[in-house]
This record gives structure tokens, sequence and C-alpha cells, in this order.
């Protein structure tokens, strides 16, 4: 497969990605999309050249983490001041993790039915990989697809501005 064709078939995951990243901002929205496929060139470029193949969850990760340093670097042109609007990672950040409860219940509530029961099961109950596939959930509620995103890529989304306090 030529690199443009990969990356078009990843055209939609990444759009998902940066939606989910700008929240309202359309400018911000583009911008993050750009880079983000900007950066799996890249790295798609560097792959050839050193002769090895690279696997799509690599790239989205990739694309996932080119958005998220933006975000931490304050590099985005947008219109939104970020002095004004209260964006992903302008909250001020505390190491006690009961802060963050009702965003995370929040993030949580916004899964789907399946995706909630297996975040319950797996970080409540504390169900290892074995015992959820027992119980009939994939790698792919987890994952998630090409064209579907994993429980991973939502709550990572909804809940990015958390990381530097973990």
């Amino acid at each position: 497969m030529e690199m443009s064709e990969r990356l078009s078939s990843l055209h939609g995951y990444v759009s998902f990605l940066a939606r989910q990243y700008a929240k309202q901002d359309d400018h911000l929205q583009q911008d993050f999309y750009q880079d983000a496929m900007e950066g799996m060139w890249r790295e798609l470029l560097k792959a050839q050249e050193e002769g090895r193949s690279l696997n799509d969850s690599f790239l989205l990760q990739k694309a996932r983490w080119v958005m998220v340093d933006k975000i931490r670097k304050g590099k985005w042109e947008s219109a939104v001041d970020p002095q004004q609007d209260e964006h992903l990672l302008d909250r001020p950040v505390t190491e006690d993790p009961q802060v963050y409860q009702d965003e995370i219940k929040q993030a949580v509530a916004s899964l789907g039915s399946r995706q909630r029961e297996y975040v319950y099961l797996r970080f409540w109950k504390g169900y290892n990989t074995a015992e959820l596939r027992k119980l009939g959930f994939g790698n792919s509620l987890w994952y998630g697809s090409q064209r579907t995103p994993g429980v991973r890529t939502l709550l990572g989304c909804d809940l990015a501005h958390l990381a530097p306090s973990v």
C-alpha cells in the first residue's frame, strides 16, 4: 500500500481524535488534524528510509502524541484565547485524584453501555485480560478499530488534561 493510501485510510480516526481534543473550535481541529497527518507522514518516510514497516496502531499513537504535545506546549493557532476559555490543560493539576472524580465519572458515563461495563470490571473490580475474555470482551473494545475508537482512546481524549497529575 502506498503511503498516501495508507494515510487516507486512517483519516477518519485522526479526524475523530482532532474533534475530541479541540472540542468546539473548528480552526483548532483542522490544525490538530494537519499536524497529526504530517507527523504520521514523517514517521512513514523515516521507516521507509530505514527499511522497516509500521503498523497502523503505531501511526495513530504518533498522531495522538503530536496533538497532545501541541496542547501541552500551547502551540496552537486558534481563535480561542486560552486565558478566557477553559481548555483541556488549563485546569489546575493536583496530587489528589479525588478532585477529578466527577470528571472521570462523566467521561465513563459518555461511553456506550458495553464499554462502561468493561471499564467497571477492569478498573473497579480488577479483572485481568483472561477473565474479561471469558466474559466475551475482546481487544477491539479496548483498542477499537480503524472505524470505531475504543475505550482507551475515548477516555484518553476526555481525560488528557489529567496526564500531568498521574
